[in-house]
């Protein structure tokens, strides 16, 4: 499709974007809680580890999906990144630059190894890292395969990789784990109109009870089995692992589906959803630091503030984060390098 032919915006990922960096934001707040960082005692761990660990484990597929949604409608109808050479320097722009230098940022504040963070895990970053990967893959895809039962191999094979444990060498190992929920979005995009019955009413209350079981199920496992709530139930326990698999492509159904609902009748978007959307990406890159921040240099201070607040700690610190990561992406976007930067 020529690309100057002017298309309306993707209303549906601008929502599902400012939810999913809501979400990613708060289970990060949630994680110091969690057996994941372990940085507090908590007799809610159990709550939270289910509410965050089970029931919104979609947080990141949904995040990694909205990208394959929106590459493949700025591929396939709007005309963009048809030149290969245009369209990997465009990566490195957007992905790789951010990357590098926000990872040195994090290793010369909390004072770690930048090569060590930069090539291998490096916190949040291994995300930019994964999606270059992600993106590569998908435009030699769409470039070069147009035939539907091919799409649905390499469907196949991206769940196969997903049980493979790749190494953490630039994002590879992330990439084996996600690559599934990116090519399912832009097949999703791609395959839209014969995958509209998804939104039938019929259908989608299918879906959301098939949702609302899993989690019942997990649930009890959760509340019988007392003697793992401290431990890392959710690769403890069989069921629990199996079901967070199906939760999460339950939850990017459900949050299609009910985004769909919530623009059927709207014309135009909230401004808090559009200005969440814009600042997204820089909200991404910035909340981790403030939280490593508080960890490396001011930890010993919080712990009795997370002591006397109890169970609405995670949700102060979660208010802070945010703020504070809303604010910092506002300003640096207010200069040429930072739109270059973070958009």
């Amino acid at each position: 499709m020529n690309k100057n032919i002017k298309l309306p915006q993707l209303k549906n990922i601008v929502v599902l974007r400012s939810f999913a960096i809501i979400a990613v934001v708060m289970y990060h707040c949630f994680c110091p809680w969690l057996y994941a960082w372990n940085w507090y005692e908590c007799d809610y761990r159990p709550l939270y580890s289910f509410i965050f660990e089970t029931v919104l484990v979609g947080r990141m597929p949904l995040f990694v999906c909205v990208s394959g949604y929106l590459f493949s409608h700025l591929f396939n109808d709007r005309g963009k990144y048809q030149n290969f050479k245009e369209f990997i320097i465009n990566k490195i722009k957007r992905l790789l630059i951010p990357c590098i230098i926000f990872t040195g940022l994090m290793c010369l504040i909390l004072q770690i190894n930048y090569i060590e963070n930069l090539i291998g895990y490096g916190f949040h970053l291994w995300f930019l890292k994964m999606l270059f990967w992600c993106f590569i893959t998908t435009w030699i895809l769409a470039r070069y395969i147009k035939k539907t039962w091919i799409e649905c191999l390499i469907l196949t094979l991206s769940i196969a990789i997903m049980f493979i444990n790749g190494p953490i060498f630039l994002g590879i190992g992330q990439f084996f784990k996600y690559y599934f929920f990116f090519l399912g979005g832009y097949l999703f995009y791609r395959y839209q109109k014969q995958l509209s019955f998804i939104y039938l009413k019929r259908n989608a209350t299918v879906l959301i009870s098939l949702y609302a079981l899993v989690c019942i199920i997990c649930g009890i496992r959760y509340i019988t089995q007392p003697e793992l709530s401290y431990l890392n139930i959710i690769h403890v326990d069989h069921i629990i692992e199996l079901s967070r698999m199906i939760l999460r492509i339950l939850m990017i159904l459900i949050a299609f589906i009910i985004v769909d609902y919530y623009l059927k009748n709207k014309n135009t978007i909230s401004h808090i959803f559009d200005s969440l959307n814009k600042l997204s990406y820089g909200i991404y890159l910035f909340h981790m630091l403030y939280l490593q921040i508080i960890h490396t240099y001011i930890f010993d201070y919080t712990i009795p503030i997370a002591e006397n607040f109890g169970f609405i700690s995670p949700i102060i610190l979660f208010i802070i984060i945010l703020s504070l990561s809303i604010y910092s992406t506002y300003i640096i976007r207010k200069s040429k390098w930072g739109i270059y930067l973070i958009g």
